[in-house]
């Protein structure tokens, strides 16, 4: 296994101070958990499952996940070893990969261990105080057994109703945590954690006049130098494709970089078309690679659901993962790692968050001379009307630009008009909600005199895009797959996170960065073509192959447990409530594997 060295980012994303816990009022770095057990004695147990291993003298490490090499062979466990006793000396030393991955260093004799994640947080570290000592894993599979008691936690379930993953550090079990991206987390025999904060990614966009013309020949070599260090580890790769900019112009400079096998892959469902498919046979063909199509079959959808879950370790975002699953089965006999464009909205600008942000605060300005006691009125007067156009209203005059933004991605904005509320669904949502004071995410946003599109940006690619990496990385690593995301790779990082605002849009639209470097390998018109979207058809599949997993939710067993409102399981709409359904049985789901540890449902 080799190691990049320290990744050299701009001075603007080194290593800041700031702890998680300490916003919460808690003493600065140590977070809150269970009562400690009296034997000060007790070990450190880790439970890496196939991680890498790594001796040293005084310490062994573990790592999950793909560091990339860019130059040297570092060994980390030596270089840190030597700072095991002063957490605040040791997070100096913590070094800085490119790829996604995830590292453990454990004295020998188990009296203490750090778990670090990389800046995305995208490979999971979980750990937990039992009765025992602690325990921390790469797997939440592996760290089940070691656990006292297994519960929900309330806050993990409210993110998981709310925005259907799980970016903070709490999880869905109470008791266990995951490290936060660009963080550490010290774990001593009968001591508190202790969390720090060794790198971050954020955006800071440059304030000063920038030459188009020179960032898009950057933004070119950053690219020619991730595929050209790309090739001296892997010799066989897929893009998953759809046509669009970002993942065209992926292929496009893979091309020229003698890759022994490269692979254009676009999902299809059989009996239904996909209006991605024939751009992006277009696409591959004017570029000379080859495509494949690869069909999600009903009987797949069937069958892989309960594997799904049971592989993600938590409940699907998406629907769509399901079709990301069947194309790593299907291509894991030709490649060996596959890339995606994941990233390239938040870096360079093309945030829907962001720009619809930005609409609405220009539409806020029609009322800024309105008295808050005025617009409350108004705003509970429409609340109480019917109708489309009231609930606008109401929506308009009730939520300022912040909430406005804290509120995109939820399952709220999300749903079909006239949607079951979650809070319908889950009885004790409402009283959770009113607990969890200090809103998701908004460690991410970033300073209040930043744009809207830049909070937008942090928010996103710690929350969303972090959910995007993690959901990749485990559907793939059955099959032997790597998965690397180039628009965020360092070189790319570094480029996207400075960028101008007004270099994020034009007059044709968003990302015109990446717009204008594809039109060097493709024509203009399919460059700037519509972008078309490939939904996967979940009201068919909940009616199909989906159908006996929605029977879960009316069993006695699931009704028992009093998660969910047995009236209003029996009103949920198939049609209208679709996306509520996915979560709900990927929750109910979720309980039986791994609360219940009922192995017939994996």
């Amino acid at each position: 296994m080799y190691f990049a060295q320290y990744v050299t980012f701009p001075e603007k994303i080194l290593p800041w101070g700031l702890d998680v816990e300490t916003i919460a009022s808690r003493r600065p770095g140590v977070l809150d958990a269970p009562a400690v057990a009296a034997d000060r004695g007790s070990l450190i147990v880790g439970r890496p499952g196939n991680a890498s291993s790594h001796q040293g003298e005084r310490a062994v490490g573990y790592t999950s996940g793909h560091p990339d090499l860019i130059e040297g062979d570092p060994d980390f466990v030596r270089a840190l070893e030597h700072h095991l006793d002063a957490p605040g000396q040791f997070e100096k030393h913590i070094p800085v990969y490119a790829g996604h991955y995830a590292l453990v260093v454990a004295s020998n004799d188990g009296g203490c261990a750090y778990l670090i994640a990389d800046s995305f947080g995208s490979e999971p570290i979980y750990y937990a105080r039992t009765t025992a000592g602690y325990a921390w894993s790469f797997s939440l599979k592996d760290i089940l057994p070691c656990l006292d008691s297994r519960h929900l936690d309330s806050r993990g379930l409210d993110e998981i109703v709310s925005y259907r993953w799980l970016s903070e550090d709490h999880t869905l079990l109470d008791g266990v945590r995951q490290v936060l991206p660009g963080h550490y987390v010290y774990l001593s025999s009968g001591q508190p954690p202790i969390i720090g904060r060794y790198t971050q990614i954020a955006f800071t966009p440059s304030l000063e006049v920038c030459d188009e013309s020179a960032v898009i020949e950057q933004t070119s070599k950053a690219l020619d130098n991730y595929f050209a260090r790309l090739r001296r580890s892997h010799a066989r790769i897929a893009i998953l494709f759809s046509g669009g900019v970002d993942s065209s112009l992926l292929v496009a400079k893979a091309r020229d970089h003698g890759f022994d096998k490269l692979l254009a892959v676009t999902a299809g469902l059989p009996g239904r078309p996909n209006p991605e498919a024939a751009r992006a046979a277009m696409v591959a063909a004017h570029l000379g690679v080859e495509h494949r199509i690869v069909d999600v079959p009903d009987s797949f959808v069937a069958d892989f659901f309960g594997k799904l879950i049971w592989q993600l370790e938590r409940p699907s975002a998406y629907i769509n993962n399901l079709a990301r699953a069947r194309m790593f089965e299907q291509m894991s006999s030709q490649v060996d790692c596959a890339l995606t464009g994941e990233g390239a909205d938040g870096m360079f600008g093309g945030s829907s968050a962001g720009k619809m942000a930005v609409e609405y605060e220009a539409q806020q300005t029609f009322i800024a001379w309105m008295p808050q006691s005025a617009r409350h009125a108004l705003a509970d007067l429409f609340g109480g009307a019917k109708g489309p156009m009231a609930a606008r209203l109401h929506h308009y005059l009730s939520v300022d630009t912040r909430a406005f933004i804290r509120e995109k991605g939820t399952l709220a904005t999300a749903g079909a008009q006239g949607a079951m509320q979650a809070a319908t669904l889950f009885p004790d949502l409402a009283a959770i909600r009113a607990a969890n004071t200090r809103p998701f995410y908004s460690i991410y946003e970033g300073e209040a005199d930043q744009s809207l599109y830049t909070i937008c940006q942090n928010r996103g690619l710690h929350s969303q895009n972090r959910n995007q990496f993690y959901c990749y990385s485990k559907l793939a690593a059955p099959h032997g797959i790597t998965v690397g995301h180039p628009f965020v790779a360092p070189e790319m990082a570094a480029i996207g996170i400075g960028l101008p605002d007004a270099l994020k849009w034009d007059s044709l639209g968003t990302k015109p960065v990446l717009k204008k470097l594809a039109t060097r390998y493709l024509p203009k018109d399919l460059v700037y073509a519509s972008k078309l979207g490939f939904e996967m058809p979940a009201v068919d599949w909940l009616r199909g192959p989906l159908a006996p997993w929605y029977d879960l939710l009316l069993e006695e067993r699931t009704l028992a447990r009093g998660l969910f409102s047995e009236v209003a399981i029996h009103a949920l709409d198939v049609e209208r409530d679709h996306d509520l359904i996915w979560t709900a049985m990927s929750l109910e789901l979720f309980m039986r594997q791994f609360i219940d540890m009922d192995s017939g449902f994996s």
